[in-house]
Formats: structure tokens, sequence, C-alpha cells
């Protein structure tokens, strides 16, 4: 990524001929992808899978713990296939619309020579093509989904209902976070009490170091006074 943005900076941008080789580029790269895809609904919509129940890891969020039991949602194996190449299309539209829109507008055209590169390259590692074009395991699971057979007693079962997550079967992994969960709040809470208790004995040390200061300029004073005394 980093060595086609640095040489895509390079680029000159004023010279018709680069503009228009990048161009060429771009448009044959945007093609193959279009029929990839094509091609992808094509194998999906043939596909024999719509009995075959599978049960699909839920993407975990930004703000979610990576370390928390993955949760799995009861769908078909056409179904999810289905859902990838919509998100496919998505992506893909995305990426030419803001392409062509910051070359068309801006004259940008680093997005044209990042896009003939990574495209391709984006496509190659997508798990559709992967499944149906590069690899012949049918048994290998591109989309991490497991099968009936494959649910142990850790995975937790939800359902969305629009926005909102229904915990179907909350699984044992669930428990064990929980535990974990608990003992951090109880270690967190000690260290808590500790910094709390330093902090109290520092204070201390300090008046008691203050008061010793306080003594010993009385006492440094009284010494004075009486050093003058003498000596009138």
């Amino acid at each position: 990524m980093l060595p086609v943005m640095y040489y895509s900076r390079q680029l000159d941008s004023e010279d018709p001929n680069v503009v228009f080789m990048l161009r060429c580029s771009y448009a044959a790269a945007t093609v193959i992808t279009l029929l990839m895809i094509a091609f992808l609904h094509t194998k999906v919509s043939s596909s024999t899978d719509a009995d075959t129940v599978v049960y699909v890891p839920k993407a975990a969020g930004f703000m979610d713990d990576p370390k928390a039991p993955k949760k799995y949602t009861k769908s078909s194996a056409l179904k999810l296939q289905n859902d990838k190449i919509q998100e496919l299309i998505q992506q893909t539209g995305m990426s030419m619309l803001m392409t062509c829109g910051l070359h068309y507008y801006k004259g940008m055209v680093m997005g044209l020579a990042m896009q003939s590169v990574m495209g391709p390259f984006g496509l190659y590692e997508n798990p559709l093509v992967q499944k149906f074009l590069l690899s012949s395991d049918k048994e290998k699971r591109f989309f991490g989904e497991k099968t009936e057979d494959e649910i142990t007693d850790e995975d937790t079962i939800i359902e969305m209902k629009g926005m909102e997550e229904v915990v179907i079967r909350a699984g044992t992994g669930v428990a064990i976070a929980a535990e974990g969960d608990e003992s951090e709040d109880k270690k967190d809470e000690k260290d808590k009490k500790d910094k709390k208790k330093a902090i109290k004995d520092d204070k201390v040390r300090a008046r008691g170091m203050r008061h010793t200061l306080i003594a010993s300029e009385q006492s440094l004073q009284l010494t004075l006074s009486r050093t003058e005394l003498a000596t009138n």
C-alpha cells in the first residue's frame, strides 16, 4: 500500500500521456472487477447451499473488546454468499464514485493509479473469489462460519432485530468472560485503594516533615536568641 502511494505521488498529473495511460489502466481494472462480480453472482445464484444452515460470526465493532467471545447469527449459506456479493458491489461502487469524482472535479490522478493496482489485489483476496475461483477445498470456511455440528457450548448465538441484539443462547464463554471482568474490576478496585493509601501515607510523611522543619526553625531561633542575649 505505502509503495503504491509513494509512486503515485511521483506521477506527473500535468502530462496528458500519463493521465491517458492511468485512465486506461483504471478502466481495465474496473472492467475486470465488474466482470468478476457478474461471474460470482452467477456462481452464487446457481449454488445448491440454500438449505445449508450456517452460523456467521458477528463483525466486531470499533469499541468491542477483541478478546470477547464471538457471537454468531443463524443464516443459510446462500444468504451469506448473497450478502457478501452485495457488500462487494457496494464497496466497488463507492470506490468508483470517489475515484472518478476526485479525478473529474479535482484532477487527482493518484486515485486512478492506486485503484489500478490495489483493485485487483483486493479482488484476489476476496473470500468469494477464493471460494469459487481459486480454491478446490469445499470444506474450507472462507467467511469464518460454522455449521450446526461445529457450534459448541462456548459460542453465543444471537439474532439481530433491527439495531437490537437479542441473545438466543448464551454460551459458556460469556460466563467465563464475565468472571474475568469481575476479577479485573476487583483488581482495579484494589489498585485504587492502594493508590489512595499511598497518597495518604505521603501526606502524613509530608506533614511530619513540615512539623520537623518548624520545630527545627523554632529551635534555631531560640538558640540565636540565647546567643544574642549572652553576647549582650
